[in-house]
Parts: structure tokens; C-alpha cells; sequence
């Protein structure tokens, strides 16, 4: 394929999934969760603006006043004094986060609610309780979840006593923070809107002019003295009604910001607060300034100091702010901590109160993020996915990465500039986490097509004969039959077809190999799904292994679960064919093997070779005497709960040593496949020596099996060791042929 082709298609395939990932859900949540929290970290705390300051209500407080440790017993007085001295310090709005919708001692309320009336300049907290209600569908089911939102006003005597009320709803772990209501979707304003509101006061007849100026209708419905707005529901209704103005005429925003610019005026950083505010959107993205405790906080112990005079540093940092009260506490003790791109890795979150406070501040400096339109971001991405494109489509590898770094980072350092000079966010997990990789990856896969095809075909072409692995090896280097040997732990199957010289005799031999390769591909289809080798086929029979390099319980659970399959499918396949088909003889047993090339003189096989391979085959040829399908050493069903198995007692092979202790396999745990204690106990007769008892519980056995061929077995030699022949020594039945 020629490089201008190759470019072409890379760049199209990058840019069109980088703007359908844009345009998903996923998209949103990948840019919000890793591109925004990455363009705070490098940009780095910045600082707040001088109008807004936090009384944090902690621990530290707590203690040094000797109030009790949870906030909500605090006695309301402490709140009453906090007014009068942030009044005494001449802050200009005083903002409670904090839940005041539940009476308390009397006296305190009353003393409260007075405090804040005298004040004149409270802002409180209205909790927004979310419930869940299940919707009926009829028939005792359930048809949806109804999700509704209940506001839970102060106690009376505080809302008719405060400036001003509103929300400030914030979603808990595991979301992350990143965006505030300004208005709720009804068009009601939040707490920080209505602190800054209040906090403008001062421009309400400049703002005012600029709205009549612009020509709003609405303008003149509005009372002209803000001031009078002395109760806290007339100024909602005030903000709402102006909220209003702006939604249902999409165009007064512009005309306003026309009038502003033509305007002198003495404060135009609060009627541009005031303007962004009302014209924006409902959920604006914080411009966080750092982590817990950058924005100014007076712990509340220190504004309550007699001992600081009005006038003194402590009350001059507080005049003319907007102070915002509420739970602080770099541990989080009182769970009111949220997970920002400012978290800190101990734990420590931004309290909800200075989360209030920056929304406020970012208001009041217009430094709100703003994410990048939709056009932009979509033409941003097409841009960046081509350019990637073209880099890994046109260059090899030792160019395009670097050249393609080179290119993400010029867009990261692009995206960071206009984050930290403009507040803008455009987008960059996008780019560097799909994009880039995407764009990279298929460039190079496509330069390297026709060399993956070469290998590819003469891989397939000796997977046919060789297992994978080695037919790859073949593929990617010179072959050294001397290194494709290596011992490993195994677990060896070994199977074997009876009656195949009966319906080999009844086939042509073309018939034969068709039928072989029926038979066969069962085999092979279940040992490769259960992660095993099939390393030798020899005429009927297969030897199977499932190697590790070190003993492996998984190595033999899998040798016996696929046993366990060979055995269900051959039983089906017989039922389907004709002639009657090839019952299967199974033998495991599992130890050291050595895998990998066999012979010599220019001619190997791959193979497995050991002592475990030649035990399996005994167990296998052993099937025959007990009549069974699968025996396996005791040693391979060791630990393994998955198999149930039942003991056939200790055997000495033919040209073997020593005794094997050999189990049947009878199912899986999971089938609940019976463990025959019966035949158990027996056994462990037969195995004592008492030979009429075992006698009489293998015939109990079989009178209900009759098929039961190890039943049969062991019932013989029990027969013929009471007519006087040579009995087992210590229960170990000795055999003489293979």
C-alpha cells in the first residue's frame, strides 16, 4: 500500500472516532474525568479572588471552644455571636451552608433568628432531599424508579428572618465534582447565585438602566430598590423573574453586553458577574483555585476572639466580603468532603462550603470554565486525528512515534494555554487517550501488513503439524531444533478408541479418514477450549497435555474437566453415527515431562517424553480390566473440589516399581455427581484383608448396578482370595500385562 494511501486511511479511521467518542456519553465522561482533572495538575493553584472568605466550622474549633464534637449539637448561639461579629467586622454578605430545618432549644432559635434580622445581610441554606420512589406496573411489579427532589427550607423563623435562601445541591462519592447548579432547572437560583446577588446590591440601579437600555420588558416590572427586598422569598421571586427575562429572549444577553460595553460605570465587575450569571447556562464547570484551604478560611474560633478588637487584622480580612460558613475540616470529620481534581492521595477533599465559595468566586471574576462548543471540539479532533493519522501512516515506527508525541504534546500545550490564559477547555483525553494510540497502532499495523501476512501464512500452514506457539517461533527466527526442548510440570491425558480395528475393517479407507476427522475434531476442539496441547496422535488414540513450569492445580483441574467433556461428546457423537461409534478409554496421570523435539539425524518430532506420559497410558490400558472410562492417579484429583471421583484402590503397573493409589473419574461438583461411598467402604474392606464382607458389599453394589465394572472387579478377586489364592500383600493388586 503506498504511504499517501496508508496516511489517508489512518487519518480518516482517527478523526471520525475521535468525534463519535466526542459525541457519546463515554466521550463526556472521559474528557470531565481524566482531560480536565490533567489540565488543573499542570496548571497548578492559582489564587482567589479578595471578596470571598470561609468561617470553617472544624474540629480545631470545637475543641478550643469546648463545643461537642458533631456540629449538629452545637447550641445555636455560637452562630447568633458568629453574626454579630462578622456584623462588627463589616462583611457585606454572610452566607450559612448549613442545615438549620430542624427546631433546637428555644432560646437559641429565638436568638438566631433575631441575629440574622438585625444582621440584614444573611444568606441560608435550603437542603435539597433526593428520594427514590418505585413506580407500580401492575401484577406486583415494578415498572421504573421515579427519582424526585424534595427542598427542605429552614425553620420558618430563620427564612422570614434572612435575606435571602437558596440550594446548593453536590453529588457525593464516587462522582467527582466538577460543575455547580447556578439556576436549578426550574429557574430557581442557588445559594452561591444568591449571595452574589446580594452581594451586588450596590449596581442595582445600574442594572437596571442596562436592562431598560436593551430593552427589556421585564425591566419594568422590577422593583428599582433592590434594598427593599428585604424578604428572602421577594428576592427569589426577583431572580427568578429576571432569569426569565433572559430565557425566553435568547437575544437580551447580547443586547446587554452591547449596552455594557457603551457604558461607564463604576463597578463593571459586578454587573458583568451579574450578566454571566443570568444569561448563562443553569450548571456551570468550577475553576477550582487548589486543594483544601486555598481559599481564605478563619477558623471560627478566631472570629469569636474578644480579645481582637473589631478593627483588628482578623476583622479587616473579613470587611466588605462574602463570608460562607460551614463544615471545614481537613480530615473530613464530618463526611462533608467531595472528591475534586484537587483531591489530595490522603484523603483529603474540598469541603462543601468552599466548593460554595468558589462557585461565588468564579462568578464574581468571571473565570468560570467554559468548555469549548461543540463545532470547535469536533473540528479540533478531525484536525488532530488526520494529523496523527497522516504521521503513523507515512513514517516506520523510529520516526512516526516521536514525530507523533511530538504532535500530542504541541496540542496538550495548546489545550493548557488557553485552560490557564482564557479558561477555556478544550478537549485532550480524547486525543491522547483514543486518538493518539488508536492513530498509532493502526499506522503501524498497516505499514507492517504484508510482513504479519508472510508470517501469518506459514504459521497456519505449520499449525497444522505443530503447536502454535512453535509454529510462530518458526515464522519469527532460524530454527534450532537443540532449543524447542524444555522440561515442564503436566498434566497428561492419554485416549484411546476400542472397536476401531472392528469399524476400520467395515470402511474404505476413504470413509475411514472422514471418519477419523469427525472423531478427532471433537477431541482436538475440546482440549485446545480447555487450554491443553495435543502432541501426538497415533492412529486411534491422542496423548494431551496442559503443561506449567512449576506443579500447577490448574494444569490438572483443566486435564480433568476436558476428560470429562471427551467423554460426554464421544457418548453423543456414538449416538449419531453409523456404525456405532468409538468409545473412548481415558488415563491421567500428571509429573515432570520433557517437551519438545524428539529424533535425530535430520529428522525430529514434537513430542512429550516421561515417565508421566507412559503411567497415563497404563491407566488408560487399564480401563479395560475395571471396565471403566476414565482412571486417573489419586494425585491428579488432589485438592481439586471441582471433581468427584471415587478411590479404586492401590495398583502396581506392569514394569512399574512402586504402587499408584488410582481414582475413577466420575463428574464435576458442579453436576452433582455422586461420590459412591458405598463402593468406598468396600474397598476399604477389600484393602484389610476381609474378603467375605468386602465380598458381600461390592455383590450389594452390583445387585443395584450390575454394570458397575471395578464392583465386578474387586468381587472377583474377593472370590477367588477365599477359594485360597494368593492374596494382595498390604492391598496393592499387582498387574501382569499392560
Amino acid at each position: 500500500m503506498r504511504p499517501l494511501i496508508r496516511a489517508s486511511i489512518t487519518g480518516v479511521v482517527a478523526a471520525l472516532v475521535g468525534i463519535v467518542v466526542m459525541l457519546s456519553p463515554f466521550g463526556t465522561t472521559l474528557e470531565e474525568r481524566f482531560g480536565l482533572s490533567w489540565l488543573f495538575w499542570t496548571r497548578g493553584p492559582v489564587n482567589p479572588p479578595a471578596d470571598v472568605a470561609v468561617v470553617s466550622l472544624g474540629s480545631e474549633s470545637a475543641e478550643r471552644l469546648g463545643l461537642p464534637a458533631r456540629l449538629r449539637e452545637w447550641p445555636r448561639g455560637v452562630y447568633a455571636q458568629l453574626i454579630e461579629r462578622l456584623v462588627e467586622a463589616d462583611s457585606a454578605v454572610i452566607v450559612f451552608d448549613l442545615r438549620l430545618d430542624q427546631a433546637r432549644d428555644a432560646a437559641d432559635d429565638a436568638g438566631l433568628a433575631q441575629a440574622i434580622a438585625q444582621a440584614r445581610r444573611v444568606v441560608l441554606f435550603e437542603h435539597v432531599e433526593s428520594r427514590r420512589h418505585p413506580m407500580p406496573g401492575g401484577q406486583d411489579r415494578v415498572a421504573g424508579i421515579l427519582d424526585t427532589e424534595q427542598v427542605q427550607p429552614p425553620l420558618a423563623q430563620f427564612a422570614r428572618a434572612a435575606a435571602g435562601l437558596g440550594p446548593f445541591p453536590l453529588p457525593k462519592v464516587p462522582a467527582r465534582v466538577s460543575q455547580f447548579w447556578a439556576f436549578r432547572p426550574g429557574g430557581e437560583p442557588t445559594l452561591p447565585v444568591v449571595a452574589l446577588q446580594r452581594y451586588a446590591a450596590t449596581v442595582h440601579e445600574d442594572w437596571l438602566a442596562l436592562l431598560r437600555a436593551a430593552g427589556s420588558p421585564a425591566a419594568e416590572q422590577l422593583p428599582s430598590d433592590l434594598a427593599a427586598l428585604t424578604d428572602a422569598e421577594a428576592l427569589r421571586r426577583y431572580m427568578i423573574a429576571t432569569r426569565k427575562a433572559f430565557r425566553t429572549d435568547p437575544d437580551l444577553g447580547e443586547r446587554v453586553t452591547g449596552q455594557f460595553a457603551a457604558t461607564e460605570t463604576t463597578s463593571p465587575r459586578l454587573l458583568a458577574a451579574l450578566l454571566d450569571a443570568y444569561q448563562g447556562p443553569d450548571s456551570r464547570y468550577l475553576n477550582f483555585y487548589g486543594s483544601a484551604g486555598r481559599v481564605p478560611t478563619v477558623p471560627l474560633h478566631a472570629v469569636l476572639d474578644r480579645d481582637q478588637s473589631v478593627g483588628s487584622e482578623q476583622a479587616v480580612q473579613l470587611a466588605g466580603r462574602v463570608v460562607l460558613i460551614g463544615q471545614s475540616d481537613l480530615l473530613n470529620l464530618h463526611d462533608d468532603g467531595f472528591v475534586t481534581a484537587f483531591s489530595r492521595a490522603d484523603g483529603v477533599d474540598l469541603s462543601g462550603v468552599e466548593i460554595a465559595a468558589t462557585a461565588l468566586a468564579n462568578l464574581l471574576d468571571g473565570r468560570l470554565i467554559e468548555p469549548a462548543g461543540l463545532v470547535l471540539s469536533l473540528a479540533l479532533l478531525a484536525a488532530f486525528g488526520l494529523a496523527i493519522g497522516a504521521t503513523a501512516g507515512a513514517f516506520h515506527a523510529p520516526l512516526a512515534v516521536p514525530a507523533a508525541l511530538l504532535l500530542a504534546g504541541s496540542c496538550y500545550g495548546g489545550a493548557q494555554l488557553a485552560f490557564a490564559q482564557h479558561h477555556v477547555w478544550l478537549p485532550v483525553a480524547t486525543p491522547l487517550l483514543v486518538q493518539l494510540p488508536l492513530g498509532l497502532l493502526l499506522g503501524l499495523l498497516l505499514q507492517y501488513r504484508d510482513a504479519q501476512r508472510a508470517r501469518t501464512n506459514i504459521s497456519r500452514g505449520l499449525r497444522y503439524y505443530l503447536p502454535h506457539k512453535v509454529a510462530s517461533g518458526f515464522a519469527e527466527a532460524a530454527l534450532d531444533p537443540a532449543a524447542l526442548r524444555e522440561r515442564l510440570f503436566a498434566a497428561c491425558m492419554l485416549t484411546d478408541a476400542s472397536r476401531f480395528t472392528t469399524v476400520a475393517e467395515a470402511m474404505t479407507p476413504e470413509e475411514l479418514s472422514a471418519f477419523l476427522n469427525q472423531y478427532f475434531s471433537i477431541l482436538f476442539g475440546i482440549v485446545e477450549r480447555r487450554g491443553g496441547l495435543v502432541s501426538d496422535v497415533v492412529g486411534d488414540g491422542t496423548t494431551c497435555v496442559w503443561t506449567a513450569a512449576t506443579p500447577s492445580r490448574a494444569c490438572r483441574l483443566q486435564a480433568c474437566l476436558a476428560a470429562l467433556d471427551i467423554d460426554r461428546a464421544v457418548a453423543e457423537f456414538n449416538r449419531r453415527v453409523r456404525p456405532p461409534g468409538l468409545p473412548t478409554r481415558i488415563g491421567l496421570n500428571a509429573g515432570q515431562v520433557m517437551l519438545g523435539n524428539v529424533g535425530g539425524s535430520g529428522h525430529f518430532a514434537y513430542s512429550v517424553v516421561g515417565d508421566c506420559v507412559n503411567t497415563a497410558s497404563r491407566l488408560e490400558s487399564l480401563n479395560k480390566q475395571l471396565g471403566t472410562r476414565i482412571i486417573a492417579a489419586a494425585e491428579v484429583v488432589a485438592d481439586l473440589d471441582e471433581i468427584v471421583s471415587r478411590p479404586l484402590g492401590r495398583f502396581q503397573l506392569c514394569g512399574k516399581g512402586e504402587a499408584l493409589q488410582l481414582v475413577e473419574v466420575v463428574g464435576t461438583a458442579a453436576e452433582r455427581a455422586e461420590p459412591m461411598p458405598e463402593f468406598a467402604a468396600a474397598l476399604a474392606a477389600f484393602e484389610q484383608g476381609r474378603w467375605r464382607d468386602a465380598g458381600r458389599r461390592f455383590a450389594r453394589i452390583l445387585a443395584r448396578d450390575p454394570h458397575d465394572g471395578p464392583a465386578h472387579f474387586y468381587q472377583s478377586r474377593c472370590e477367588r482370595y477365599l477359594t485360597g489364592a494368593p492374596p494382595p500383600v498390604a492391598g496393592v493388586i499387582q498387574l501382569e500385562h499392560k
